[in-house]
């Protein structure tokens, strides 16, 4: 590599020496804990629990720390008055990591071309901040104005969520690669489920209680054709939000509001209803693995968590639907009747911002 951000052969990170030397407090202990975090991913990934790899931006955008739109993030104008909220955060990720077996650093199954995304964001953020060594504070100041470290900061979030993204994705793919390898059980189908919605009430009913249940995943190996761009409105949406429901064996009426009325806010901060939607822009897209469909699911989460008796294709609105409820039942332990839906998904959360999940 042509930086020091990270050796190797022992994967681990380093972030600090290529701190500017004006920087200010806010923006040292930014860069930080962003290495605590990227740290904290890596490590976790190499011992197998990549799938709970910390997410920086959320937690910060959690503390109001910073905003978050269309996946895209900043830091707040204030933020260096926040350096407690910021060191709470990096205390907690180190606590995290603390109980990873370091020597996942060196020996963890992190395949390369998940490592080659990760440490092309890293060679890219360390090449910005060694570019504001020379970077000189106004005059009268010790450091840099906030002006001046602006894109700084953009350049450690927009670094953290690709290596978070980078995670998360070899995280689901492995996962989905042991559902396969283990996939012994036959896996469940509705009786009554035949692609239509209405649920007839021959589901499992719900009573409040758990969350991912597993025999209502089918695992498939490929996430099938694209349909055309297609704007649903309200009552279109609500119908098909009700056949992925149907599909995941969910008929109580309060569970099936609560995932309704989420899944909508969802959905329209996703794609806007367009069921043929897919993101060629954002880092999915780079990887080569693009967000699709109403619920913009990339297609390896797809595949892991595609529900029994829906479509293949990835933007086919119902499997679409039903595949990212059930991921988000087993990512966010949401509940299978919905109640916490919008307290742990922000994206399904009208009353607060809008936050990719």
């Amino acid at each position: 590599m042509s930086s020091t951000a990270t050796k190797k052969d022992d994967r681990t990170v380093d972030l600090d020496s290529h701190c500017p030397p004006a920087a200010s407090p806010g923006l040292r202990d930014l860069i930080d804990t962003a290495q605590e975090a990227i740290q904290t991913s890596i490590d976790l990934l190499g011992s197998g629990r990549g799938g709970e790899a910390p997410d920086l931006v959320k937690l910060l955008n959690d503390k109001q720390i910073a905003q978050v739109k269309d996946g895209k993030a900043k830091m707040v104008d204030n933020y260096s008055t926040k350096m407690s909220d910021l060191d709470k955060i990096k205390s907690d990720i180190h606590k995290q990591d603390s109980g990873v077996n370091t020597s996942a650093r060196e020996t963890g199954d992190i395949s390369s071309d998940t490592w080659s995304d990760i440490t092309k964001a890293i060679e890219q953020l360390t090449g910005t901040l060694d570019s504001a060594h020379d970077w000189e504070p106004p005059k009268g100041s010790k450091y840099l104005s906030a002006a001046r470290e602006a894109p700084l900061t953009k350049a450690v979030l927009t670094a953290v969520i690709s290596v978070h993204d980078a995670v998360q994705l070899a995280a689901d793919q492995v996962q989905s690669q042991a559902d396969k390898i283990g996939g012994s059980q036959t896996p469940y189908v509705p009786s009554s489920y035949t692609g239509g919605g209405g649920g007839s009430g021959s589901y499992v009913p719900v009573d409040g209680s758990g969350g991912y249940n597993s025999k209502y995943t089918q695992p498939v190996s490929s996430s099938g054709g694209r349909v055309p761009h297609q704007r649903l409105d309200k009552s279109q949406l609500e119908e098909y939000i009700g056949k992925a429901l149907d599909a995941l064996g969910i008929t109580d009426p309060t569970a099936r509001a609560n995932w309704t009325k989420g899944y909508l806010t969802l959905i329209e901060r996703e794609s806007g209803g367009d069921v043929g939607s897919i993101n060629l822009t954002d880092s999915n897209a780079a990887a080569g693995h693009p967000s699709q469909g109403l619920t913009q699911t990339i297609p390896s989460t797809f595949e892991a968590y595609h529900v029994a008796g829906t479509s293949n294709s990835i933007t086919d609105p119902t499997a679409n639907i039903a595949s990212s409820m059930n991921y988000v039942m087993n990512r966010y332990h949401v509940s299978r009747d919905g109640a916490n839906l919008t307290s742990n998904v922000q994206q399904a959360d009208a009353g607060r911002p809008a936050m990719g999940y």
